[in-house]
């Protein structure tokens, strides 16, 4: 058990390096942990929550919408390396979408002025403010276009959960919504609950540590979340919430008193040997789930997820937002 604690500090103290955390729950707007930028991230216990994509609606005035649908370049005119990379006058279709690049891997999406008579001007940004709202351009382009539109509003963001362990330790348990596991690796697969992209109510689980190439272990909880401002939020945030457990060393059948038979004993063995051993736990019936629960889940520690933590991260953003002085529908 020393090895596995003096492990677990070894990767806190790496995850936690370069940064000036004084007290859990901190924060700050611009944040580098070992090579990883954060905008407004929140630390609460180990883990760091923030803000890793961000979708904003918003209306432009019939002036500004005018200009754009009238002159393809008038818009480069204002957003700098704003790149078009297509046009539909269809309708129900946006008429211009562009590809902002402020960085290699800073990017924004902007979709302008939707063909159609029901809702006019409509547009829509998409960005990662982790990477795009520490580069002060990306905040002018984004402040030029919500200071010209009548209203906007968060369509949806990814709240981001970064868990300072390996990848392989990390359990994620079905529930009603879809499960798909992608394996690019044997031990770091992709894990997601809900079958459509960008969905709110989407969860996706990640080797962040593979993904960013980074010098300890990370692995990445994506939560796909509306309008922190919606009258929804809280009760929306607790479904979303996945079921998720951390292996933190190995479990014996022999330690436990549980009375089993001699079946259920050969269950218990082989699922105590599995790496997928809690996904096929989950699903035996009720009544054997509680029988074994005890012994499979010994060496388990539930993720605790921190609520206000991603209230913060979520509102944070809302807060940069509102710097522009224009209403933000809930």
């Amino acid at each position: 058990m020393k090895k596995i604690d003096e492990t677990k500090r070894k990767n806190i103290e790496l995850f936690s390096e370069q940064t000036a955390l004084v007290s859990n729950k901190d924060v700050c707007l611009n944040e580098i942990v070992n090579g990883m930028t954060y905008y407004a991230p929140i630390i609460s216990g180990d883990n760091i929550y923030s803000v890793d994509n961000l979708r904003v609606d918003f209306f432009l005035t019939d002036e500004i919408s005018h200009k754009i649908c009238a002159d393809e370049h008038w818009i480069k005119q204002h957003i700098k390396n704003a790149v078009c990379t297509d046009t539909d006058k269809r309708p129900h279709h946006y008429t211009e979408v562009y590809k902002v690049v402020y960085d290699k891997d800073a990017t924004m999406c902007l979709r302008l002025v939707l063909n159609s008579s029901v809702v006019p001007n409509r547009c829509y940004l998409e960005v990662n403010p982790n990477k795009c709202f520490n580069i002060q351009q990306c905040l002018d382009d984004i402040m030029f276009l919500l200071s010209n539109s009548t209203s906007y509003t968060i369509k949806r963001l990814d709240a981001a959960v970064d868990v300072p362990v390996v990848r392989k330790s990390v359990s994620v348990i079905k529930d009603k919504r879809t499960k798909i596991d992608i394996y690019t690796t044997k031990d770091s697969p992709s894990e997601y609950l809900g079958k459509k992209r960008n969905t709110r109510g989407r969860v996706k689980v990640y080797d962040k540590h593979k993904e960013a190439g980074l010098p300890y272990n990370l692995t990445r909880v994506e939560l796909t979340l509306g309008n922190p401002l919606g009258s929804n939020w809280n009760s929306d945030l607790i479904k979303t919430l996945p079921e998720i457990y951390i292996k933190q060393g190995i479990a014996r059948r022999k330690t436990y008193s549980v009375k089993l038979n001699d079946t259920e004993k050969v269950l218990v063995d082989l699922l105590l040997e599995s790496p997928k051993k809690l996904n096929y736990w989950n699903r035996l019936c009720y009544r054997e789930k509680k029988k074994i629960e005890a012994i499979i889940k010994a060496n388990e520690k539930k993720l605790e997820f921190d609520c206000e933590a991603i209230y913060r991260a979520a509102m944070s953003i809302v807060d940069t937002l509102t710097l522009y002085n224009t209403y933000i529908g809930g």
